[in-house]
């Protein structure tokens, strides 16, 4: 798993965060990606922080929180997290 902050795919500098399913070898290019998660809106910069907080659902699957730190929803830059769970 890695963040692009400033990935452009859905707005300027909305970000993305590349989740690759392992096991990996080798380099490994972005493109390659099993999932591709992309910020809702320009300036977000999804993807800046990003955690692994184990198995919150319980389902064997490790899950992850992706920040977008300037994320608009509530109020002008007040930013936002998600919590992205992968089920088998």
């Amino acid at each position: 798993v890695f963040g692009a902050s400033g990935n452009d795919d859905a707005g300027e500098d909305a970000g993305m965060v590349y989740v690759h399913f392992g096991p990996i070898a080798g380099n490994v290019p972005a493109a390659d990606a099993d999932v591709f998660l992309s910020g809702e809106a320009a300036f977000d910069f999804a993807g800046q922080a990003l955690a692994s907080p184990g198995d919150v659902d319980g389902d064997g699957v490790g899950d992850l929180f992706i920040g977008a730190p300037f994320n608009d929803d509530l109020a002008a830059s007040a930013g936002a997290a998600y919590l992205v769970t992968f089920g088998l």
